[in-house]
């Protein structure tokens, strides 16, 4: 398993010190002083991040009908961090949520159901977000202090907040609407080639994940109202930490003209970084994320250096630490999910071997 941890952070430390490596002077650092506000900032940033895991690890206990407890659904939101930094971000954590789901006793169906109401929810309030970003705020405000790409950046972010958007109306029918949609789904993907061994498994999963499906859908409008808050409070968090950052290392004239504006239009930048992440190849947009962290908030610090010093912090408070926590809890679980899957084998061994299996 280490090795699984260890390639990822490796591709992740290469491109941060790439970036190092062409602009790190360490005279930069001469004019910064270390004070109150940076204590204060790092502070805020931790208890951001705090909360952040808190009310997804209390969403997930929601959406289990609290099967799981609030310790078993932040297990689960460390395992799902990790895969998100460890692979890239198109690919995600969501993608094997459903095993993590797993591993603490939910059904497979009703973890795969879990899986696709959690994505809902992510995308949809992404998509409001980036909406509102897109209606109250301009180009020239979000791209302007990066001349190389802008335009590129502000049509790839229209597009991907349009695709979003697509996503999660189909994930809103299929969950609302046609339950069965997602339990068809499932049954098309066990006649591919690579899972046909396991038709008989996947197809019972897919007749759960109907029932589990329905289940979630018949919830009243208030449950859901209720877990849509609690997303919002966990990307609010996420999207705060850089915010609180950048208060605590911003030289003092760098808010002349009003800490709350300048402060909203960072939170806004940092809902963009994270959708244009999105359709990054490097694990967790390694790179990419650091990269635009420095060319939009480079002016806050008075030099790049001292950019990329806080692009590296927040990515440790956002990402990298999920490589210690994510990555020793799956390393514990990493058995289990191999017992798991020895399992699945078995369900699909003749009937006469079965025996009490049936």
């Amino acid at each position: 398993m280490g090795w699984r941890i260890a390639i990822p952070l490796c591709i992740t430390t290469l491109v941060v010190w790439i970036l190092f490596s062409e602009d790190f002077h360490p005279e930069a650092f001469k004019s910064f002083h270390f004070g109150i506000k940076t204590i204060v900032g790092i502070a805020l940033a931790l208890i951001a991040m705090v909360i952040q895991n808190w009310a997804m690890g209390l969403r997930f206990r929601k959406l289990s009908d609290n099967q799981l407890s609030l310790r078993g659904g932040i297990r689960v939101q460390q395992m799902m961090e990790f895969t998100s930094a460890a692979t890239p971000s198109s690919v995600g954590g969501s993608a094997v949520l459903f095993l993590f789901l797993s591993t603490e006793g939910v059904r497979a169906g009703k973890a795969t159901a879990i899986t696709f109401s959690a994505l809902f929810l992510d995308q949809l309030l992404l998509f409001l977000l980036s909406l509102g970003v897109i209606i109250l705020s301009t180009g020239a405000e979000l791209f302007g202090r990066i001349s190389l790409l802008a335009s590129s950046f502000r049509m790839a972010f229209y597009l991907i907040t349009l695709i979003v958007g697509v996503w999660s109306t189909v994930l809103f029918i299929a969950l609302f609407i046609k339950p069965q949609i997602l339990s068809g789904f499932v049954k098309w993907l066990s006649k591919r080639r690579l899972l046909s061994k396991y038709s008989s498994h996947v197809e019972k999963i897919s007749d759960d994940l109907f029932i589990a499906s329905k289940q979630l859908g018949d919830r009243s409008l208030k449950h859901w109202l209720g877990l849509l808050l609690l997303t919002a409070i966990t990307w609010c968090a996420r999207f705060a930490i850089a915010v609180c950052l950048i208060y605590g290392f911003a030289l003092p004239n760098s808010f002349d003209t009003g800490v709350a504006s300048i402060l909203s239009v960072a939170y806004a930048e940092q809902i963009v970084i994270w959708m244009l992440s999105m359709i990054m190849p490097t694990p967790g947009g390694s790179g990419f994320a650091e990269y635009m962290f420095q060319g939009l908030y480079g002016n806050f610090f008075g030099s790049t250096q001292i950019a990329l010093i806080v692009a590296v912090i927040w990515r440790c408070f956002s990402a990298y630490i999920y490589f210690l926590t994510g990555g020793i809890l799956l390393s514990f679980r990493w058995n289990r999910i191999q017992i798991m899957a020895e399992d699945n084998n078995k369900y699909n061994e003749p009937l006469e071997r079965r025996g009490s299996l049936q």
